[in-house]
């Protein structure tokens, strides 16, 4: 009996070592997943967003004579953009430009956590914010995705291919959410952003109005962007909304199946400046970039080299200060 529980513990103890094992290369190949890459501090120019304030900043032309830094995230919304400023407030210098990005779904839609993905996106902030700035904070979640990832069932086959790309240029991975993977370099085609546009219009706009045919009017994003400018200027920074650039294909589309989008989210953003005053530039329909496929990724998206003149431009435009 005695020599039977001895290999019981025996095995016991091989079975938690390999486990432990297991999860420490889990967390090591991960390391750096869903981590932004913020400077240690004195942010003068930042972004918030979503992927297209992830993908349409690229501070390159102006690295080493500012402290630049890129807070979007895909699909993230005003609430996140509001509690990643709260985090991060202590990095922005006085007198920072802080440029919000005001996709048209920023505004419109279902409670953010009533959202069929809202579990899976949720799970990335947990790897950078603290459990009180995290929408339906969950232990359980916490836990697994921070400690003890193994337990995950699929940890095993991440940690699989996480291992077998190790080395290798197209790694499965960003080290942090500001270095872009290869997709940020493609060009895109007249045919693929036709193509891609009615896809688009589906994911950002078709579904958020009611049952009624009435949009939805987002009431946290609202709160939550009021709550951004009245930090940045307790910061003594410039809060300034911007909307990117698109093609033409995916605002035609928009005016195609939704005549009545634009003037409503128009006269948000209208009713937004008079409240606070602040500065929006509206980019969404610029005749430099519409029909300029060159510069996107797809219909909605700027490439690497589309992010890079439009960041030239708007901050030569609105901060008068050149690459």
């Amino acid at each position: 009996m005695k020599k039977f529980l001895t290999k019981i513990f025996a095995y016991a103890v091989i079975l938690a070592a390999v486990t432990l094992a297991v999860n420490a290369c889990y967390l090591w190949t991960t390391r750096g997943d869903n981590a932004m890459n913020v400077p240690d501090g004195g942010i003068e120019i930042c972004n918030f967003g979503s992927s297209h304030g992830q993908r349409g900043f690229n501070y390159e032309d102006f690295a080493g004579r500012y402290v630049c830094s890129n807070f979007g995230l895909s699909s993230q919304s005003l609430l996140y953009d509001y509690r990643i400023l709260q985090f991060y407030r202590d990095k922005i210098r006085n007198g920072a430009a802080v440029f919000i990005t005001m996709s048209y779904f920023s505004l419109f839609g279902k409670p953010e956590v009533e959202g069929e993905s809202f579990l899976s996106k949720n799970r990335r902030y947990y790897k950078f914010l603290p459990k009180e700035l995290i929408l339906a904070y969950d232990w359980k979640t916490d836990l697994y995705d921070n400690y003890l990832p193994v337990l995950n069932p699929n940890a095993l086959k991440v940690l699989v291919k996480r291992m077998l790309h190790i080395g290798e240029k197209a790694k499965l991975f960003q080290e942090n959410f500001n270095l872009y993977d290869e997709g940020w370099n493609i060009i895109t085609t007249s045919e693929d952003a036709a193509q891609d546009a009615p896809q688009a219009y589906g994911r950002h706009i078709s579904h958020r109005k009611d049952d009624a045919g009435v949009r939805m009017r987002r009431h946290e994003s609202f709160e939550a962007l009021y709550g951004m400018i009245r930090l940045c200027r307790e910061l003594g920074a410039r809060p300034i909304l911007v909307t990117v650039p698109y093609t033409r294909d995916y605002t035609d589309t928009i005016k195609k199946n939704d005549p009545e989008f634009f003037g409503e989210f128009y006269a948000e953003i209208e009713e937004i400046k008079r409240n606070t005053g602040i500065e929006y530039y509206d980019y969404g329909f610029d005749e430099r970039f519409c029909d300029a496929y060159e510069l996107f990724i797809n219909s909605d998206h700027l490439n690497r080299e589309g992010a890079r003149k439009f960041t030239d431009i708007l901050l030569s435009e609105v901060l008068g200060i050149t690459s």
